[in-house]
């Protein structure tokens, strides 16, 4: 008898320090967790109003503050009903949910068959997790991309700040919301031609304004062979005296440059051995 009440007081003991634990971490949790609206493209809301034609200049500013961002690579991976059943669960629409009224707002956008876009910061400092998700609807597609300095999820899903992949990307999502003004401006962001005729196969490839010290992230997503081409445009508008510099990286580690190089729309620019950095 007396083995089993020990044995009943080590079990009760373990329950009772699970519970604790279990307590503690669900409390920390809820009072550390937190997802709210910064703005949105919606106006006569509550939320700072950031207009269509401005919203890649504000996303831009976002991406410029993380190191990290990533997208469902499936995209457009949900359409408008399926997003807004996603956001319409019982939990998210109860009285006591602070953020009750942010989703009430959401469904009301989503009902209005208007296309805008939100961004919503989401802060969990238990987990050390500071993000920024912007959420896009473009007609019946619903978009996400979430910026951090750090993924919980996995290297498999995060990307390093890819200027090129998100302005590549964002080009495609916000197709047609912007007005034609915005499309007009495509000028200010020139494509132009890189080609490779080093003799070597191009791992990496960079474009920074001539007056910058931050080389920026590569923007090569694939390999490019000698006599291949790339097209580019440039993330953001041609500054005042539009001179860039331009690097290459080649399987072998070496390095091609071309610096203070004025970039048009439609240019093309090759790359030889002779461009090779010593």
């Amino acid at each position: 008898m007396k083995k089993i009440n020990f044995s009943f007081n080590i079990l009760f003991s373990f329950i009772r320090i699970a519970l604790f634990f279990f307590l503690f971490f669900w409390l920390n949790i809820s009072a550390s967790f937190g997802q709210d609206m910064i703005w949105t493209t919606m106006s006569g809301s509550q939320w700072r109003n950031i207009p269509l034609n401005s919203i890649r200049a504000e996303i831009t500013r976002v991406s410029n503050r993380y190191s990290f961002f990533w997208f469902d690579r499936t995209t457009p991976y949900r359409d408008r009903a399926e997003y807004r059943s996603r956001i319409s669960k019982p939990n998210d629409l109860r009285n006591d949910n602070p953020y009750r009224n942010q989703t009430l707002q959401k469904i009301h956008w989503l009902d209005g068959n208007q296309n805008f876009v939100f961004a919503d910061h989401m802060n969990m400092p238990s987990f050390g997790i500071d993000s920024v998700i912007i959420t896009i609807v473009n007609k019946d597609r619903v978009y996400q991309i979430t910026f951090q300095n750090n993924n919980p999820r996995g290297t498999a899903y995060q990307i390093q700040n890819n200027r090129y992949l998100l302005d590549q990307t964002l080009d495609s999502w916000l197709s047609g919301m912007v007005s034609s003004s915005q499309a007009n401006n495509q000028d200010n962001r020139p494509a132009f031609t890189v080609v490779n005729r080093t003799g070597y196969t191009i791992t990496e490839l960079y474009v920074a304004e001539s007056a910058s010290n931050n080389i920026g992230s590569n923007i090569l997503n694939n390999s490019l062979t000698n006599g291949q081409s790339i097209v580019i445009r440039l993330g953001q508008q041609l500054n005042v005296i539009n001179q860039y510099d331009i690097m290459l990286v080649d399987i072998d580690g070496d390095t091609y440059i071309k610096v203070n190089v004025r970039i048009t729309q439609n240019s093309t620019i090759t790359f030889t051995f002779d461009d090779l950095y010593y």
